[in-house]
């Protein structure tokens, strides 16, 4: 048996460390239990669990499951394009991946409006027309999962992330600040030549709708477009 447990951290703290030590006595004896391997899926790593919670797995390997990449985002939707005839501008696919940096949930989210909802008609190409209207969507209308997770964890970082989304100096990155490695950890924020960033250009695009100034005579500099670069922002 392989055993996979998904959404790990959210096992309750008083009993993380009583679980973690009998699944170690389970493998310890698993010509009774049969358990070949233990895959513990989340956000937290191993390393935080054996600080926290006094793990009995003293070697473990972590593994990452990267975004994906822009030629795999090509090949998804290429797919798309050879079981329906229905093709794909090469700039909305450029766009896809630019806006998603790779995000295995929003690529297809995006994907899937567009034919679905947007050009349903397969004989007709999907152009960039069509993904402004399925970006703004994202952006304003849609109860997306992967967004409103971010949004949501974002916000338990508020200060920290004001002065990320708003303030022009630059942070450089460590995990040893608190701040950072929670905002990492979910997904937040990464490690972009030593400075924290937040890597999918959609994900900055919802934060900045979200934590906009409102009230302090800001409101208009930070009004998101589906056709913004940033480049106004960074400089």
């Amino acid at each position: 048996v392989v055993l996979v447990i998904d959404e790990f951290e959210s096992v309750p703290d008083a009993v993380l460390s009583d679980l973690l030590h009998t699944l170690r006595k389970i493998y310890h004896r698993r010509e009774y239990y049969a358990l070949h391997a233990l895959l513990l899926v989340g956000v937290s790593t191993l390393a935080e669990l054996i600080v926290s919670s006094a793990s009995p797995f003293n070697i473990v390997d972590q593994l990452h499951i990267p975004y994906f990449t822009f030629a795999e985002v090509q090949a998804l939707i290429e797919q798309h394009v050879s079981e329906t005839g229905q093709r794909f501008d090469a700039a909305v696919v450029k766009a896809i991946y630019t806006n998603t940096h790779g995000q295995p949930g929003l690529v297809n989210g995006l994907c899937q409006y567009l034919v679905d909802v947007v050009v349903t008609d397969r004989r007709q190409p999907v152009t960039m027309d069509a993904f402004y209207v399925t970006l703004k969507h994202f952006l304003t209308e849609r109860f997306d999962k992967n967004i409103l997770n971010i949004v949501q964890k974002a916000r338990v970082k508020e200060d920290f992330m004001l002065h990320l989304l708003f303030d022009d100096t630059p942070i450089s990155f460590t995990v040893n600040d608190p701040d950072i490695a929670w905002l990492f950890a979910n997904g937040v924020v990464d490690n972009v030549d030593g400075y924290v960033q937040i890597p999918v250009p959609l994900y900055s695009k919802a934060l900045i709708n979200a934590f906009r100034p409102l009230t302090n005579g800001e409101t208009q500099e930070y009004v998101v477009s589906v056709h913004d670069t940033f480049a106004d922002y960074v400089t």
